[in-house]
């Protein structure tokens, strides 16, 4: 019996596939057809191309976007969209320009543009571009200009019934007697001024109650100090535009909270909280009627017969809310108002509870029953499982007593090969991959190399180092610095191949192997290229990563797997110092340089024994011109033929050898020697000394430079001690530390090329120093307006600090004229005089 109600179930399983084989096959013939069908609707649609002033999800323009578009069907139009984001004078992206040029191939039947700068946007292509091409546009200000040379260029200006508006307000509001126009000057506005100035006027007559006044400060805060200047009582906003990076609806919404008085606006969508509304309009309905304008297009009529609707399409909304805040009643308002956010009467409320609670007891019903159900299912299951599990009982338990410590010895062994699996499998992974990032740790990429490719192919070998690592990761944390690398690594495996690999060195310097010959110009180095030269916006900061990129070819120029990754790391030797290149590939002229380089240093030694080591000195200024407050010592090289080499030769390397060290206390006490030969104690004439990062790793420099000024009798003030935001960087605390001490000692602490780092305000506003000395690149682009104000604005910023200012690289009268106006200390460049042997600046004082 048993066997055959198994027998009928298999049968029925059966009929089952057969059945559900069948449907498949109908409805992939079924979606066969309808792409068949679908593929010819698509070459009949239309092409309608939208181009919007505001970004996506701008209220104004959403809204807009929707009334154009609802009645469109899919079937029979292909929409087309782009978002110009036009805020203020910014401006337009040329990429997005040059899409929208790009549409001119692309059959285009209609061309729609909301807002001003579409509307001249498009108006200023049409001629080359869309000659022939329908315009439709909505949502803009100041009407149509007069000389408008174009007969297919319909649509809907963006106007509003301001006389009818201020006689209500007169009528409704008497105690208004100022009314604010408010907004920014910008040409987004500019028409919405026009037209109510204009409104006003025409009122002349009417004797109105209230006086308008157009307040358009670009400055929010003094905008709204402005506001408050008039009395509460007596005065209205009317909210006219955007302001800045605020939409319409933001800036009106932060009028009307900010200061507390009745606020009216001109668009619908910008009625929230206590803003009341007014006469205002539409971007629905203004968007609804540029789609029937497309569908009668679509049906044949020509654009030329439509005609440019001038006359307001508005509404009359009010905002309960707000007609609650300042005593506003329904009796007041116009014919055919609409008033919004009203709460609705006991009654529905109580008709919606009780629908409510109806239907959760339905629900609660339904449940239950199916509980029940359920439950009964269970019981009638387990009784039929009861006795068949009697059955098998008694054998259960014998072979359960047998078998119980065979049981608890398995699990024993099996908890035990499963920990040391996964200890192993950790352990692997630890190894192999890095954890930050998940690339290949260096050890596994070497290892792969050798086994992953075939000797017979070719190799390219890339080599990436983030050459401002540290300085961003000191600057900005360790979060951002994992940030970084994990962003990295996924842009790597995004563009490299399945069989590349990708791994991270010690040194964190990204490592790739790829098969065939990478050229510079190959996709793969201008992919990567393209993406460190792009700012890299991460969830706190937005950094800018310097990078270098060593490129090595196996077998071309090594058979050695490890030479080839050492040949790679070689090849960004002559290039760590170019800001202008960031690609190399090696050459054997990179070994000749470091070989160069080595020469370079075993010449420093001796040049320092043999004193070829001379100073020249460039004097500081007041901002008179003429008094010298100081002189600034920089190191040249008396070169054994007779040439001097100047630091850019030498300083470089120097610092990679440490022998920067030796160079730097040399520099030291030569100056101690002039100061004293030429009497600059008595002159009470500092002199600055520029030190090297690596002399504040230790208490070394300390040490030296007490010793100097006790064994030449040196006030220890006439000795300034110049060093870089990124010097200080390189041993934040333990340099700082250091450079407290020497304060505390009386020396004076400069922070040099400041402007060029990365350290923060609050930063530096914690640093033990006395003067910050502005990068002479602040003072080559004086003609650039806003780089004369952050010139201006780093200066003021300096004296709030109680830091002494020196600005330096002055080489022209003009330059001298503007930045002695800023009001620094001292001021330095070839405007002065050049670097000079002491003795040519006292000889010719004399």
């Amino acid at each position: 019996m048993k066997h055959s109600k198994y027998i009928h179930r298999s049968w029925m399983i059966k009929i089952a596939l057969v059945i559900l084989i069948t449907v498949t096959i109908l409805w992939g013939r079924h979606v066969t057809v309808a792409n068949a069908a679908g593929s010819t609707e698509v070459a009949l649609r239309e092409n309608i191309l939208i181009i919007h002033s505001y970004n996506q999800g701008f209220s104004w323009t959403d809204e807009l976007h929707r009334g154009i578009t609802e009645d469109l069907s899919d079937i029979k139009y292909n929409i087309y969209t782009e978002y110009l984001d036009a805020y203020r004078e910014n401006p337009l992206d040329l990429n997005t320009v040059e899409k929208i040029k790009s549409y001119a191939s692309k059959d285009i039947a209609t061309i729609v543009v909301t807002d001003n700068t579409a509307y001249e946007l498009i108006i200023s292509l049409k001629p080359e571009y869309f000659p022939d091409t329908p315009v439709l546009f909505a949502g803009v200000n100041g009407g149509m200009p007069a000389d408008m040379k174009f007969d297919d260029v319909k649509g809907i200006l963006q106007n509003v019934g301001y006389e009818a508006f201020f006689l209500w307000l007169d009528t409704a509001m008497p105690q208004i007697k100022d009314l604010l126009i408010c907004g920014a000057d910008t040409n987004t506005t500019k028409g919405t001024y026009e037209q109510m100035v204009q409104a006003y006027d025409k009122l002349a007559d009417h004797q109105l109650d209230f006086k308008m006044h157009l307040i358009k400060i670009d400055d929010y805060g003094e905008q709204l100090n402005e506001i408050s200047s008039y009395d509460a009582a007596s005065t209205a906003l009317y909210s006219a535009g955007s302001f800045g990076v605020l939409n319409h609806d933001q800036y009106t919404d932060m009028l009307s909270v900010n200061s507390n008085m009745p606020t009216f606006c001109g668009v619908s969508t910008s009625i929230t909280n206590k803003v009341i509304g007014g006469f205002v309009v539409s971007p629905y309905e203004h968007g609804h009627i540029i789609g029937e304008d497309i569908l009668a297009l679509s049906a044949g009529r020509s654009i030329e017969s439509m005609s440019i609707i001038e006359e307001p399409v508005q509404q009359k909304i009010f905002n309960h809310n707000g007609m609650l805040a300042f005593a506003l009643s329904e009796s007041m308002l116009p014919a055919n108002s609409k008033v919004i956010n009203k709460p609705e009467g006991n009654f529905i409320l109580t008709l919606n509870q009780v629908i409510l609670i109806s239907f959760i007891l339905i629900l609660m019903a339904v449940i239950i029953s199916a509980l029940l159900l359920i439950m009964t299912i269970r019981r009638k299951t387990h009784l039929a499982l009861a006795q068949a599990n009697n059955e098998l009982y008694n054998r259960k338990i014998e072979l359960e007593e047998k078998s119980e410590k065979l049981i608890k010895s398995q699990e024993e062994l099996t908890n035990n090969y499963n920990l040391l699996i996964n200890a192993n499998q950790k352990i692997s992974n630890l190894l192999n991959y890095n954890q930050l990032t998940g690339t290949l740790s260096e050890i596994r990429f070497n290892k792969l190399l050798e086994t992953a490719f075939l000797t017979e192919k070719e190799i390219t070998i890339l080599n990436i180092t983030i050459t401002n690592l540290n300085e961003l990761t000191y600057s900005h944390g360790k979060e951002t610095y994992g940030a970084m690398l994990k962003n990295i690594a996924d842009f790597l495996r995004s563009i490299t191949e399945e069989s590349d690999l990708i791994g991270l060195s010690s040194n964190n310097d990204f490592l790739i192997a790829t098969t065939g010959i990478r050229v510079e110009e190959s996709e793969l180095i201008r992919q990567i290229s393209y993406y460190f030269e792009k700012p890299l916006d991460l969830d706190l900061f937005t950094v800018i990563i310097k990078y270098k990129i060593g490129i090595a070819y196996y077998p071309a120029q090594t058979n050695s797997y490890p030479e080839l990754l050492q040949l790679s790391r070689l090849a960004i030797t002559p290039i760590i110092n170019n800001v202008l290149k960031n690609v190399s590939i090696y050459n054997q002229s990179i070994m000749a340089k470091i070989q160069h380089e080595n020469c370079i240093k075993n010449e420093i030694e001796t040049a320092l024994e043999a004193k070829e080591f001379v100073l020249y000195y460039q004097p500081k200024y007041a901002i008179d011109g003429f008094t010298m407050l100081g002189l600034e010592a920089l190191i040249r090289w008396q070169y054994r033929d007779g040439s001097v080499k100047s630091p850019g030769y030498f300083i470089d390397i120097a610092e990679q050898s440490g022998q920067i060290i030796n160079i730097g206390f040399y520099v030291i006490e030569r100056v101690c020697q002039s100061i004293v030969e030429y009497g600059l104690v008595e002159k009470e004439i500092p002199v600055a000394i520029n030190l090297s990062g690596q002399h504040f790793a230790s208490r070394d420099i300390v040490y030296k430079l007490q010793d100097a000024v006790s064994r030449y009798h040196i006030p220890s003030h006439l000795l300034e001690i110049e060093i870089t935001e990124t010097a200080i960087i390189q041993n934040k605390e333990f340099g700082a530390a250091i450079l407290s001490e020497l304060r505390t000692l009386g020396f004076i602490v400069t922070l040099d090329d400041f402007g060029t780092g990365y350290a923060s305000i609050d930063y530096i506003k914690n640093l033990p120093i006395d003067r910050l000395k502005i990068d002479q690149s602040y003072a080559r682009r004086l003609e650039d307006i806003k780089s004369r104000k952050l010139l201006k604005t780093m200066i003021q910023m300096a004296h709030e600090l109680s830091f002494e200012v020196t600005v330096e690289g002055v080489e022209t009268q003009e330059q001298f004229e503007i930045i002695k106006a800023f009001e620094p200390k001292e001021l330095q460049g070839y405007y002065f005089k050049r670097p000079v042997p002491l003795n040519e600046i006292f000889n010719k004082k004399e």
